[in-house]
Order: structure tokens, then C-alpha cells, then sequence
């Protein structure tokens, strides 16, 4: 993500189940910055690259089979993106793939709907993100309603304010 880099180990079973054995999670703020000139900056992406190749070692010595691993609005949206996840597939053999902002809606309702509601229950959910901010509605496990829009806070942080504290002119 723009702000974070989340990991999860999972068991999957025959039946379509499955059971988290772990996961790691690590602030790398990868977007900081990039909104502003549309650039991953040189000091994030050696963060993320850093984060990324500590994951797959934590992966490896649990024995995990495959990974799937994503990139969310910073990645979609920097020039060097792509040049990026070239790094990572080198450094580490894990192939990312950029999804959509409608994908990315798509795959927090079903986290949130796992997390905090049975499938027949009514649900909305809002996710403030550093690129994006993803909304949510379903009623009965089923999607009804799902908008990404560009209003992450590293991004608003990156176009509105300049100053620490903001100036009257980045409150305007």
C-alpha cells in the first residue's frame, strides 16, 4: 500500500477455507512524496524493498508454497512504478501485480466482511488509505456499492500542505 506493506500466511483447505497462521505488517510510507510529482522517491523504494525482502524470508522459513502479492494507487500511479516492481520480482522472485482501485474496493470489503460480519448481515465500510479511500456497501455477503477515490491522506498531505504547521494558505 502507499502507506504500509501488509503480510498474511494462510492455510488454505480443499473445502475453499482457510486459516491465518500469521502476518507482519511494516510502515514503509512508500508513497511519501509521490503524489506531488507522480515519482516513487528513492529512500521509499529502498524501504519497501527492504520490508519486502524481509517478508519473503519470513515466508520461506514457514514453508509458504506461493505468493500473491499486490500494489495499490502509489505503485498504479508512479511513472517508475513499473520500474519498481522489477526491482522486487529481482531482489526477491515475487511477482507483483497492480490492481485497479475497483479491485482494490472490491478485495477490503471481503477482508472487512470476514473480520466483523457474517455473510447475511448488512454492511458498510470505509477504508482511508495513503493513496485512496475505499467505500463499501452489501447487504446479504453480496457487494452493492463500491467507489475508490483519490483522497488518501498521503496524497492530500502531498498536494494541500507544504508546511509544518500549514500555512493560512494550505488550510484555504
Amino acid at each position: 500500500g502507499t502507506n504500509s506493506i501488509h503480510m498474511q500466511i494462510v492455510q488454505l483447505h480443499p473445502d475453499g477455507t482457510h486459516h491465518v497462521l500469521g502476518g507482519e505488517k511494516d510502515m514503509t510510507r512508500l508513497g511519501d512524496g509521490s503524489f506531488r510529482d507522480g515519482r516513487l522517491k528513492p529512500a521509499a523504494i529502498a524501504r519497501a524493498l527492504g520490508v519486502v525482502a524481509r517478508f519473503a524470508k519470513i515466508a520461506a522459513n514457514r514453508g509458504v508454497k506461493k505468493i500473491v502479492a499486490f500494489a495499490t494507487s502509489a505503485v498504479r500511479e508512479a511513472s517508475n512504478g513499473p520500474d519498481f516492481l522489477v526491482q522486487i520480482q529481482r531482489k526477491t522472485g515475487i511477482k507483483v501485480r497492480v490492481i485497479t482501485g475497483q479491485e482494490e474496493a472490491h478485495w477490503i470489503f471481503r477482508a472487512v466482511r470476514e473480520a466483523t460480519a457474517p455473510e447475511h448481515a448488512d454492511l458498510w465500510s470505509i477504508d482511508i488509505g495513503g493513496g485512496s479511500v475505499e467505500i463499501n456497501a452489501g447487504r446479504g455477503g453480496q457487494l452493492l456499492l463500491s467507489e475508490s477515490l483519490k483522497l488518501g491522506v498521503a496524497r492530500l498531505h502531498d498536494l494541500f500542505l507544504h508546511r509544518d504547521p500549514p500555512s493560512k494558505k494550505d488550510w484555504e
